[in-house]
């Protein structure tokens, strides 16, 4: 199984979304249908900073494989991301 490093020290959630889902591979319809979440609310996310709730942050970070600390909280953070 490949991996991409992804992070940088100044990405946000919303940057951190985005960098994952495109590095596990994973289009934003995709992503709607493995989480659950709806589209709208994954765009409002990366593009407005939308905050999602609890439950959804972790299933995205579950389907992203990446932990939800590092992707909806700690700034500069590395995290490895596995290829889809």
């Amino acid at each position: 199984m490949a991996t991409a490093q992804i992070g940088s020290d100044k990405a946000t959630y919303r940057n951190r979304l985005r960098e994952a889902r495109e590095a596990a591979g994973c289009s934003v319809n995709e992503l709607k249908e493995r989480s659950g979440y709806w589209k709208k609310g994954i765009s409002d996310t990366e593009n407005r900073g939308a905050w999602p709730s609890e439950e959804t942050r972790q299933k995205l970070a579950d389907v992203l494989g990446v932990n939800v600390g590092w992707l909806f909280y700690i700034e500069g953070e590395t995290r490895r991301v596995s290829k889809h």
